[in-house]
C-alpha cells in the first residue's frame, strides 16, 4: 500500500544458474592431468541463500580453447557431489600439446535438449588455465 512505509522487493525470481570456481587460474605442467572442480548454484533465491542447482539428468562436458579460440579439448565432466552440486572436469594431457594460456567452460545438456554453458563463453568469464 502506498503511504504505509512498507518496502516490497519487486525483483523477478530468476533460476538461471551460476558457477563458483575454486581458483581464479588453474596451472598445470604439460603432460599432466588438470583437475577442475566447481559448484553450480541457482541464482537469486528468494531468501538470498546459495542453493545448489539440481544436476540430475544433465550431461556435462568441458571445452578447452586456445588463445585463438580454437577448440583443443573436450571432456565429459562428472558430478562428484549432488548435494553441493560439485562438478569435476579432467583435462587429459594428450590434448594440450604446447605451453600457454587456455580458456574453458562447462556445457550442460538436459534430457529435452535444452543447453547452456557456464561460465558464459566470452573472454571475461571463461575459466583460465595455464600449461607450462
Amino acid at each position: 500500500m502506498a503511504g504505509t512505509g512498507e518496502i516490497f522487493d519487486k525483483r523477478v525470481y530468476n533460476t538461471y544458474p551460476y558457477i563458483v570456481l575454486q581458483k581464479d587460474m588453474y596451472n598445470a605442467h604439460l603432460g599432466e592431468n588438470l583437475n577442475l572442480f566447481a559448484n553450480v548454484y541457482q541464482k537469486d533465491n528468494l531468501f538470498g541463500d546459495k542453493l545448489p542447482l539440481n544436476l540430475a539428468g544433465l550431461i556435462i562436458n568441458f571445452r578447452v580453447y586456445d588463445e585463438s579460440s580454437n577448440l583443443v579439448a573436450k571432456s565429459k565432466s562428472m558430478i562428484t557431489n549432488f548435494e553441493t552440486s560439485e562438478i569435476n572436469a579432467i583435462i587429459d594431457p594428450f590434448f594440450i600439446k604446447s605451453s600457454g594460456i587456455y580458456y574453458g567452460y562447462f556445457t550442460f545438456l538436459d534430457l529435452d535438449s535444452t543447453s547452456f554453458s557456464l561460465p558464459t563463453p566470452n573472454s571475461i568469464t571463461r575459466i583460465k588455465m595455464q600449461f607450462n
